[in-house]
């Protein structure tokens, strides 16, 4: 393979969103809190409540919190 050829590798459904281009480049449904606090410089805790408060659209499974990928991305005006 030439070293000047890139070569994207798709992200794993279970790995971490750690910046805007794993969230652009992931086919996954859904993020975590700590995720989308990473993505916007934020603490847990405030991802936490503005779900709560119906600022960012999530859901609560049990005791877990999750984001639509596509809702976050449409909200914050990021392209796929």
């Amino acid at each position: 393979m030439d070293n000047d050829e890139e070569t994207s590798t798709p992200l794993s459904p279970l790995s971490p969103i750690r910046g805007w281009e794993d969230l652009r480049a992931s086919d996954r449904i859904a993020l975590t809190p700590t995720e989308v606090a990473r993505l916007l410089g934020v603490d847990r805790r405030t991802i936490s409540r503005a779900i709560e408060d119906g600022d960012l659209p999530g859901v609560r499974i049990g005791r877990k919190l999750f984001i639509s990928r596509v809702a976050f991305m449409k909200k914050f005006d990021v392209a796929a």
